[in-house]
C-alpha cells in the first residue's frame, strides 16, 4: 500500500497553522498515509476491557498502560520496516512526520509512568 501512494482517510485530524500563526486542530481529509496494523489476541482485548478505567481524571491502569506500549513498540517496529522500503515520496513525508509523534507518545510514557 505505501508504495502507491498509501490510504486516504476521508474524515481525518490534521494540525495546520492558523492565521495567528499557532498550531491548530484541523478536521479535514488526510491523503498519502501508511497504513499500520495493530493487532491485539483476545486475551488482552477482554484484560483491558475488564482492565480499564473509564475515568478520564484517573491515571491509567497497569492494564492500560501495558496495551499502550505494545501497540506503541508494534507501530515503531512497522515504522522502522516502511523506512527502509522504497515507497511513495509523499507517503515518506507523512512517515516521517509519523516517526515525530510515536517518539512523543515514547517520551510521555516514560515521563509519565516510567515505562519503557
Amino acid at each position: 500500500m505505501a508504495k502507491h501512494g498509501g490510504c486516504k482517510v476521508k474524515y481525518g485530524i490534521t494540525f495546520e497553522k492558523g492565521d495567528d500563526g499557532k498550531q491548530k486542530l484541523v478536521k479535514k481529509g488526510i491523503g498519502n498515509i501508511p497504513l499500520f496494523f495493530i493487532s491485539l489476541n483476545t486475551d488482552e482485548l477482554y484484560g483491558l476491557l475488564n482492565g480499564m478505567s473509564y475515568n478520564l481524571d484517573e491515571k491509567p491502569t497497569k492494564v492500560e498502560i501495558g496495551i499502550f506500549n505494545k501497540l506503541l513498540n508494534s507501530l515503531e517496529e512497522q515504522q522502522r520496516f516502511l523506512a527502509g522500503q522504497r515507497i511513495d515520496p509523499e507517503v515518506t513525508k507523512n512517515l516521517e512526520k509519523f516517526e515525530e509523534s510515536l517518539a512523543r507518545m515514547r517520551e510521555i510514557l516514560v515521563e509519565k509512568f516510567g515505562e519503557k
